[in-house]
């Protein structure tokens, strides 16, 4: 999304008021019809299922200028996840059908705007592939990669910083939190990552793609 596109978005959502939530706040519950579409201000959500075993499967993310559910506008159905935030956040919700005249009114926006989902719909598919080969290995380094992309902080020296425990590693991959820390143990011992007090270290981007490939 670009810079001009973005500010309209946030213009348009102006005229909404700010809503906050804690962190671990649910504000969209499954099954669920949804009273509008949440443009996220600041924070972070998380979107999920919840298994028959109880075990919670993350299936996206969310950072600020993010809109979600846009299901809610494009083709009515009823929500069928969670949305949780994991940090506190700030955001505001526009009604359904406000959203749809806005989308209607600036088709350079809607074209925009489908293409950032887009984005998000080949994570879905790539993260999908991993799965499907049933390697742990390439289940991790996907998802490392993807939060590198989408939250990564980069540093002067081409490292990245990812603000994410073990845990949620463990939800995004539907992998249990000791194979995935038993994963990360093997890219600290290439030393291709670390884990410091802020986070998980990416040393070196090229090598971990490198890794993904050589795992298919």
């Amino acid at each position: 999304m670009n810079d001009i596109v973005r500010a309209r978005i946030e213009q348009f959502f102006a005229n909404y008021p700010s809503r906050y939530a804690d962190k671990d706040e649910v504000i969209i519950q499954n099954y669920s019809d949804p009273i509008g579409v949440i443009y996220l201000v600041a924070g972070r959500v998380k979107q999920y299922d919840i298994d028959g075993r109880g075990v919670e499967i993350i299936v996206n993310s969310f950072r600020p200028y993010d809109i979600f559910p846009m299901t809610a506008v494009f083709d009515q159905t009823k929500n069928s996840y969670f949305y949780e935030s994991t940090t506190e956040i700030e955001y505001k919700i526009a009604p359904k059908s406000d959203v749809a005249d806005f989308l209607n009114g600036n088709h350079d926006i809607c074209y925009d705007l489908l293409g950032y989902l887009y984005s998000y719909v080949n994570d879905i598919q790539q993260r999908m592939a991993c799965m499907m080969r049933g390697s742990a290995r390439s289940r991790t380094i996907f998802e490392i990669l993807a939060e590198c992309r989408r939250f990564g902080k980069r540093q002067k020296n081409g490292s990245y910083i990812i603000g994410i425990r073990e845990d949620q590693l463990a939800s995004q991959t539907g992998l249990t939190r000791e194979t995935v820390n038993r994963e990360i143990s093997g890219l600290k011992n290439l030393k291709i990552i670390s884990i410091n007090h802020r986070g998980l270290v990416v040393h070196d981007i090229n090598m971990l793609r490198q890794e993904l490939g050589a795992d298919k």
